[in-house]
């Protein structure tokens, strides 16, 4: 037992070596004394050995602790890792590891160690060990100490321990490709914006921002919050968290050298003009920035010779107020060549574009080509989406707008529905493809009797299906409310004609009339002629100015977009991840988030609604 000790001690020093090395790259060696280690077995009892490995440990231990604060998230649950390895030895030295018996010399305890630590080794390193041969472990029994060197190379360090443990996509930096770049002291200045007048009518000497506003470098936010209650630091590795937001310490750019520019593109959203005006504010009132200028409708304005507007504070101290875009918008318009070369020409180095999936492809173009030619311009993007369907973030602006706005249609068809014998009110709302704004204005308006959404296909015939469900619900109450988004039940329509429009989505069958025909067809069938009022709000959804939440939304991505690009970084989308700022990279923000038909969500809707639920009998009517 005792010599099981003797190795678990020097196996023990060389795993907390190195694990604690790579810290300062400092070479460390581990000496075996082995003729000690005899005597010790010799002289000391089994008790103290218990104790001086116990101390070793303690120490290895009490080491990482002051380590972790050095290398942050990179070293993960460090202390944790080596009580796990040590274990792992432990248990490997019942199962591979030769120990010696107790009348062993120091030549068979020397063996037993090298070949203890070449099998950790093999674990650490992930790669195979050489194993000590005959004459290095007994060649030298006179010896009073061997030297075990434990130090791995510095790439290997860089590829174990110090790799980091959580997954953060990559937000791609000016400096990358411009070594030369130096950071400096940021222009950003705190406070001091209660009255825009104020800015506008005399200089106003703003403080520098406290140190406490700036967000480190390293600071990550994690993409899913919840953790079990006896998790420990190693469940964290694998996690995926995104680069946090908000002001830096150092940029690498000096405001007197920006010029910004600003552009709207794809349909309208309520909100549009609050980001504009917050970027505007942010630019030049918190960085001093001098030029900023505002693109006429979408990315053909930077090249068709349209007129640049130049956009100063007082031109956008109201406009927050106003729903549709002061800049004008349109669909397609991309030429990134065009486009690139006018900003260069211009003296333009940085671009913020607002818009949805063809305007986020069309600034991953942009930021590519800036790339590729070297320049010092950077693309940020503030997405925008009026069906909340990005991936990833918590909600895009204007989403809460488009809510309250539906809400106000469901109650005004229902209140037509409720006035006439046999009344339908079919309320079509947006949602292309999710059907986040169906479902969340109809648990808002309540009193909807059913809601379509492109992710839960529905049956319009037969005894299940829809057309005899509102018949039902006729009967019942005398009135029917429906809640369809513009892409639900495309499966029941001839949309293969339909073709794409300018931004490259593939064009929608229209869903509210052919619902609206085929209701009326069926309650004449029944001999129950039904008063169907067809509502479709969606212009004056998207035109609708914002509100106090969305403007909120619209000032903090605007302002954190704005940070980002001082800081050098480029191709990013400025978001909300689990309440707080993120910078995300375009090409991992790609995709789109939908209901889950499965999910908490969408049962409350049915539960509340009482509609049938296709889903659940479709999962049943699939063979397993």
């Amino acid at each position: 037992m005792l010599q099981r000790f003797l190795v678990l001690s020097a196996v023990a020093q060389h795993a907390a070596a190195y694990v604690i090395s790579p810290l300062t790259f400092a070479p460390k060696r581990v000496h075996t004394d082995t003729r000690a280690c005899t005597a010790a077995a010799a002289t000391e009892p089994e008790s103290d050995e218990v104790a001086k490995l116990s101390a070793l440990l303690r120490e290895a231990r009490e080491e990482v602790r002051s380590a972790r604060g050095v290398s942050g998230i990179k070293l993960v649950n460090a202390q944790e890792a080596v009580d796990a390895l040590l274990d792992r030895i432990d248990k490997q030295l019942h199962l591979e590891a030769e120990v010696p018996a107790p009348d062993a010399g120091d030549e068979a305890i020397a063996a037993s160690v090298e070949d203890a630590i070449g099998k950790v080794n093999l674990r650490l390193k992930g790669r195979r060990a050489s194993p000590p041969t005959a004459s290095a472990a007994g060649s030298n029994a006179a010896a009073t100490s061997q030297d075990v060197n434990i130090l791995p190379a510095e790439d290997d360090v860089k590829a174990s321990l110090l790799k980091p443990a959580i997954n953060v996509p990559h937000v791609q930096n000016v400096r990358e490709w411009l070594p030369d770049v130096r950071p400096q002291f940021t222009p950003y200045h705190g406070g001091c914006m209660s009255d825009v007048l104020t800015l506008l009518e005399e200089e106003c000497v703003v403080p520098l921002a406290v140190s406490g506003t700036f967000v480190g470098e390293s600071h990550v936010v994690l993409a899913d919050p919840v953790v079990r209650a006896d998790a420990t630091a190693i469940d964290l590795v694998g996690a995926t968290a995104y680069k946090a937001g908000g002001p830096r310490e150092e940029v690498v750019f000096r405001a007197e050298e920006v010029k910004a520019a600003v552009v709207t593109c794809g349909g309208l959203c309520p909100g549009l003009n609050t980001v504009v005006k917050e970027l505007v504010i942010c630019l030049r009132a918190q960085y001093g920035v001098s030029t900023v200028y505002g693109i006429k409708y979408g990315y053909m304005g930077f090249y068709t010779g349209l007129a640049w507007a130049e956009l100063g504070l007082a031109d956008v101290e109201t406009i927050h107020r106003q729903g549709g875009s002061v800049l004008g918008s349109s669909r397609g318009g991309h030429d990134t060549m065009a486009i690139c070369d006018a900003i260069e020409a211009a003296g333009v180095n940085m671009v913020f574009t607002i818009g949805g999936d063809g305007t986020m492809r069309g600034s991953r173009a942009l930021a590519e080509e800036f790339i590729a030619r070297k320049a010092k311009v950077v693309v940020a993007h503030v997405p925008k989406t009026i069906d909340n369907d990005i991936p990833l973030l918590d909600a895009t602006f204007g989403f809460g707008t488009a809510v309250q706005e539906a809400t106000r249609a469901i109650f005004t068809a229902r209140d037509e529905a409720v006035a006439y014998p046999n009344g339908v009110g079919i309320v079509n709302l947006m949602g292309r493809h999710s059907g986040f704004i169906a479902a969340h204005a109809t648990m808002a308006a309540r009193g909807v009797d059913v809601c379509l959404i492109p992710e839960v296909p529905f049956e319009l015939e037969g005894p299940d299906g829809l057309l005899r469900y509102i018949e039902s619900r006729v009967a019942q109450k005398g009135y029917c409310v429906v809640v369809v988004a513009e892409g639900s039940g495309q499966d029941l329509l001839n949309s293969a004609r339909v073709g794409f429009d300018a931004s490259g989505n593939k064009g929608l069958a229209e869903i509210g009339p052919y619902l609206k025909g085929r209701v009326i067809e069926h309650f004449k069938q029944i001999g129950a002629p039904a008063s169907v009022k067809y509502v479709d709000p969606t212009y004056m959804v998207r035109a609708a100015p914002a509100t106090a939440a969305d403007n909120i939304l619209c000032l903090q991505l605007a302002h954190d977009a704005v940070h980002g690009a001082f800081a050098g970084y480029t191709s990013f989308i400025s978001g909300r991840v689990n309440g707080r700022a993120v910078y995300i990279p375009i090409a991992t923000a790609a995709g789109r988030r939908n209901i889950e038909p499965t999910g908490n969500f969408w049962q409350q809707l049915v539960f509340a609604t009482g509609q049938p639920n296709w889903r659940q009998r479709q999962l049943e009517d699939t063979p397993s």
